[in-house]
């Protein structure tokens, strides 16, 4: 952040108000008065140009004394100041709808439904994918696409450019390594050279708890973000419905179903996901904030029952023991977050019941 102090209006000194006594001279003329107009214009030009995110930025201005009372400011000049701060306070308020928002991993299963919520919110919402060409009908004033290669590094400098905030949405359980560790390194050096003002990152509940290798690329990722020097925020949320759902039908493909049914789950809607992350952003720089889980925890066999029923569908399931210690943690609930007090409404059975209906 910058040091920069905004030049403000006010009495100095005691005395009389258009002498100054023993303190300066007060601005009584229109003269006078323009050049401290065109000081804070100048000023105020400064910090559009960083474009720090709306909540710091008010921050910053909550600063500002604006003293219009008494004999402190008279005639035309007091017409000049009154015009002048409705002027700033349309720049203003126009420049807060303008904030410039960076998502990766804007096309899977969280960012769909994020990136939807942001642009109804009036942001400048940009969607960093290797092959943006291949969304580019669904461009619009408030929704761009960038090319952006988190493996290589490619286009990463200008997919950043004018970014005010970075949602870090972007992951691969296959590549972990390249992607969630060595990308994330990647997207914080360009985002710290262009002055993002906010980096939010999305992870996952139980990483520090559980021995798995892609955990411990989440992990690492994690603190890559706390030592990068940008203000950041971080939400770990457990699995989505949507990754559930998808294994179920991977694994129902076949009469025989073979699975660890004793695992546990606190399955989320990625679009509550979504809503937690839109407030993050309206709330600014957060650290770590309070963990995100569904409203109950199933087991794999719960959560196939349910959705077998909804859909109509029969199979013999064989309970697949699965050793190791990630396996573990996942039978003992590391991965869930039950004592937080603000958790998801919508349940599994909601869900699987709103998507597939009856079938």
């Amino acid at each position: 952040m910058s040091g920069e102090v905004l030049p403000s209006f006010e009495r100095s000194g005691s005395g009389d108000a258009n002498t100054g006594g023993e303190g300066r001279k007060v601005v009584t003329n229109t003269t006078c008065l323009s050049s401290r107009v065109r000081s804070w214009m100048d000023a105020f030009s400064v910090r559009r140009q960083r474009r720090h995110p709306s909540s710091l930025r008010m921050r910053k201005w909550r600063g500002l004394d604006l003293n219009l009372g008494n004999s402190w400011i008279r005639g035309e000049a007091m017409s000049h100041l009154l015009a002048s701060s409705f002027f700033f306070f349309v720049m203003l308020s126009g420049d807060l709808s303008m904030t410039t928002i960076l998502v990766t991993g804007g096309s899977g299963a969280l960012g769909r439904e994020l990136v939807g919520r942001l642009v109804n919110m009036s942001y400048n919402v940009r969607i960093m994918s290797r092959n943006p060409e291949r969304h580019a009908p669904q461009a619009s004033a408030t929704l761009e696409w960038a090319q952006g290669n988190l493996e290589t590094g490619r286009g990463l400098a200008q997919a950043v450019a004018g970014v005010d905030v970075i949602i870090h949405a972007a992951s691969d359980p296959m590549h972990a390594r390249q992607i969630d560790v060595h990308g994330t390194q990647l997207l914080l050096t360009k985002a710290r050279e262009a002055g993002v003002s906010h980096f939010i990152y999305i992870s996952i509940v139980g990483i520090d708890r559980i021995k798995y290798g892609y955990y411990q690329s989440k992990l690492e990722a994690e603190e890559c973000i706390k030592q990068s020097g940008i203000p950041w925020s971080i939400l770990r949320a457990t699995q989505f419905h949507t990754l559930i759902d998808t294994v179920l039908q991977a694994a129902t493909k076949l009469p025989l179903i073979l699975l660890p049914t004793d695992l546990q789950f606190q399955v989320l809607d990625p679009g509550e996901a979504a809503n937690r992350l839109c407030k993050i952003v309206a709330a600014g720089p957060s650290g770590r904030v309070p963990d995100l889980g569904g409203p109950e925890v199933l087991t794999g066999k719960q959560l196939l029952r349910v959705w077998l029923k909804q859909r109509g569908m029969h199979r013999l399931v064989i309970q697949l023991w699965l050793p190791g210690k990630a396996a573990d943690g996942f039978r003992h609930g590391y991965n869930t977050c039950l004592s937080e007090p603000r958790r998801g409404t919508i349940t599994w059975s909601q869900w699987v019941q709103k998507k597939y209906g009856k079938q």
